[in-house]
């Protein structure tokens, strides 16, 4: 006689599948990225980070929203919020390498390795937290701006849907990168060189005045 494999339990109908360790690892670093998202909003110093910068924008456009720009007719205030827009967002790459330094000198990275997709996860939380912080950045800044600049108000559905497409663009362009910066640079020291080549690009870049 020949012998035979018995064959395995059969999955009883309804039953449910057990997820992949990969679906498993997004997930918790979903879960992980909105607890961080909610917690920068209710530490204090956190907060003031996310609410100092656009404040000081806020008031920088206040004082150039009179001003016309050479005999163009535009105010400087209507062509800078665009371009402030657009720093902020570009500014995620600076936020992603400087977290990814920091939490790889004190360990927090080398836990991550020690568990089973670990990494995956961790990015994933590090994506959602700073996208999520970077998008109320950004709408802290636009609300009062679509008030306080003229123009802006009357701007057409066309244009705040370009607006949330290329922001995502942006965002999935920079933030990438940010994290590959963030592997390269031995310590927080050597990555401060990174905010010193965003800044001076800023200096030159044309955002307050073409």
């Amino acid at each position: 006689m020949n012998a035979t494999t018995p064959p395995g339990p059969v999955p009883l109908p309804g039953a449910p599948t057990c997820p992949s360790p990969a679906a498993t690892a997004l997930r918790a670093g979903m879960r992980r990225g909105l607890i961080e998202l909610r917690q920068s909003f209710t530490n204090g110093a956190d907060l003031l980070n996310h609410v100092l910068w656009p404040v000081l924008m806020l008031i920088t456009l206040f004082f150039l929203r009179d001003r016309e720009f050479a005999s163009s007719g535009l105010l400087l205030g209507t062509l800078a919020l665009p371009g402030i827009l657009g720093m902020n967002a570009a500014m995620g790459m600076v936020s992603m390498s400087q977290i990814l330094t920091a939490e790889r000198e004190d360990g927090t990275l080398l836990r991550a390795k020690a568990t089973p997709n670990g990494v995956r996860g961790y990015l994933t939380g590090k994506v959602i937290s700073v996208a999520g912080g970077l998008i109320a950045d950004l709408a802290i800044l636009l609300v009062p701006g679509v008030l306080l600049i003229d123009g802006l108000a009357a701007t057409g559905a066309d244009s705040w849907l370009t607006l949330a497409w290329v922001l995502v663009l942006g965002l999935v362009a920079t933030l990438p990168l940010g994290a590959v910066l963030g592997s390269l640079f031995p310590s927080t020291r050597g990555q401060g060189l990174l905010q010193m080549l965003a800044l001076g690009l800023i200096a030159v870049s044309g955002i307050f005045y073409p």
